[in-house]
């Protein structure tokens, strides 16, 4: 019979890397030479495109992550107050450290073809607490990051 148990947290909602004025100036210039190649090649729309995805960086580079309570429980996870990932739904999980921070990667394997990961931050202190826990009840996988990600973090997003 499964122990009842429950771990909970408070995590940011992604990693938020600070960006200095060099990154944006860069960002702006990119930018600009893509809007001059659409122009070039008679693509108003994607010009348009380029302007609006500029800004939404620009806004975007600089907001705060919001704390969301995480919760481990022998029912499945919560993150935050509107998903709940129930226990037939999770068919791994992996953790993942960071050289760079206190914070571990806990990344869920779900039942599903499209976004099939789902990736939470965990504190230092908590992620062996985790680890057995979810042993029990889960596999364990090897994660391995995506290119996206990888990308991601190179360009500081």
């Amino acid at each position: 019979m499964l122990q009842p148990f429950s771990i909970s947290w408070e995590a940011p909602e992604y990693e938020h890397r600070p960006k200095d004025t060099s990154w944006f100036w860069i960002s702006i210039i990119v930018s600009v030479l893509l809007i001059a190649v659409a122009i070039w090649q008679k693509n108003v729309l994607f010009a348009v495109f380029i302007v609006i995805a500029e800004i939404l960086i620009l806004v975007w580079a600089e907001r705060q992550p919001e704390t969301i309570p995480v919760t481990v429980s022998e029912k499945g996870v919560r993150i935050g107050e509107e998903k709940f990932y129930p226990r037939g739904r999770i068919a791994a999980f992996s953790i993942v450290p960071h050289e760079h921070t206190n914070w571990f990667d806990l990344v869920l394997h779900l039942d599903r073809r499209i976004l099939p990961n789902v990736i939470v931050k965990i504190p230092h202190d908590k992620a062996h607490d985790v680890h057995v826990a979810l042993s029990n009840l889960y596999a364990f996988f090897d994660y391995e990051e995506s290119f996206v990600e990888t990308l991601e973090r190179y360009l500081w997003f």
